[in-house]
């Protein structure tokens, strides 16, 4: 890989986690926010609260996956935010 990475945010505070999904870039803030960009034109697309104390993301297929301290696992439509099921890490 070559070439330097730029990037201008508009985050609700420090980054906690990220995922690329296709042509989309989620980023995920410590309050509890998921931005999505589009990565070759660098554009805000979406946002959509999580709530406190997610700790990563994960995207496959239609879904965003969001793990919290707790061991809870929300699995959101990647495009809505909206919450399609909530469970536990075993």
């Amino acid at each position: 890989m070559t070439g330097g990475f730029t990037f201008f945010g508009i985050c609700g505070g420090p980054v906690r986690a990220m995922t690329q999904h296709g042509n989309l870039l989620f980023l995920g803030a410590t309050f509890g926010s998921v931005y999505s960009f589009t990565i070759d034109t660098q554009s805000f697309q979406s946002s959509f609260d999580v709530g406190p104390n997610m700790t990563g993301l994960s995207a496959e297929g239609g879904s965003l996956y969001v793990s919290f301290a707790d061991g809870t696992i929300k699995q959101l439509d990647i495009t809505t935010g909206a919450l399609q099921s909530t469970f536990l890490a075993p």
